[in-house]
């Protein structure tokens, strides 16, 4: 699987970052959907490996952006929010 390309939103939990390393370590390419890029730690946002997109779940046009990077797997470390239909719509992306 080395070098299989991941689509990753919400990443910015522990889990999330250690995740996001690992894969990095083991050569995969990675696609972020993230709120905010500037809260990336620097050996990430600045990896050659990984692209970065600015924007939320509930962000339409963010969501069809990561959606056509050819991932392979989609992952999303998103907790649950009251009314939130942020999941629902990585799905249909």
């Amino acid at each position: 699987l080395n070098g299989l390309i991941n689509t990753i939103s919400n990443i910015y939990s522990a889990v999330g970052l250690a995740f996001c390393e690992e894969a990095l370590s083991q050569g995969h390419a990675l696609t972020l959907l993230v709120r905010n890029p500037s809260k990336l730690p620097d050996k990430i946002r600045s990896n050659q490996l990984v692209n970065i997109t600015e924007g939320q779940l509930n962000d339409e046009n963010a969501l069809q952006k990561v959606a056509s990077s050819s991932a392979s797997i989609f992952i999303s470390f998103a907790g649950p929010v009251a009314g939130s239909k942020g999941t629902v719509r990585l799905i249909e992306a």
